[in-house]
């Protein structure tokens, strides 16, 4: 039912609400995770990369990174997800700006009441530990 409302088949894309054009990295992020699109379909998982490519983190919060970072490391997008975890819009902009725990935006003036200590971003230190472990351990 929710192939049937929300996909764009032309784009391989969810959209947003039915009728709209729209297509959200965050809807896409929640429907790629939940394996939604029709099985055996690349050209979805091409697109949803392609979205992933060109928002970045820029239409995500910290609710989506985790299912995004499951499903780059699940579809062996490697490459891709080093890149953001190395980007310097996130986890590294909490640091430049003071943080010594997880703030609950990308940056102290991205939420007017950003808490400057949250766990959900906590989780991004399992992918950072084993990217570093698959980097020198398997691939260099």
């Amino acid at each position: 039912a929710f192939r049937a409302a929300f996909w764009d088949a032309g784009r391989h894309l969810f959209v947003d609400r039915e009728g709209s054009s729209h297509a959200s990295l965050p809807g896409n992020v929640y429907a790629s995770f939940g394996q939604l699109a029709p099985r055996g379909d690349a050209a979805a998982h091409a697109a949803f990369l392609e979205l992933v490519k060109e928002k970045r983190y820029s239409s995500i919060s910290l609710f989506q990174f985790f299912p995004l970072f499951v499903y780059l490391r699940a579809t062996g997008e490697e490459a891709l997800l080093h890149d953001l975890l190395a980007a310097p819009e996130a986890w590294r902009r909490i640091l430049r700006e003071g943080g010594t725990r997880t703030f609950e935006g990308w940056g102290r003036d991205t939420k007017w009441n950003t808490s400057l200590f949250h766990l959900t971003t906590g989780a991004v230190s399992v992918f950072l530990r084993d990217s570093a472990v698959k980097r020198t351990s398997t691939f260099e």
